[in-house]
């Protein structure tokens, strides 16, 4: 998904090559973009051992 919107937005870059204004917007697109999928990134991937820390933590109290 992330690599088709990529390409789309490259491919308008190209299309607005004279025009500095929307070339500026779409750089601005792209980085917003970039940071989401990092973004994603990290959080699937701390997501699970976030997860087990918190459950490691509930475990640690004794059952009422």
């Amino acid at each position: 998904m992330a690599h088709s919107l990529l390409k789309k937005h490259f491919l308008l870059i190209l299309k607005t090559r004279g025009n500095k204004k929307a070339q500026s917007l779409i750089e601005y697109g792209l980085i917003i973009i970039l940071i989401a999928v990092v973004i994603i990134t990290v959080l699937g991937l701390l997501g699970v051992q976030v997860n087990t820390l918190y459950e490691n933590v509930i475990n640690s109290f004794p059952e009422s």
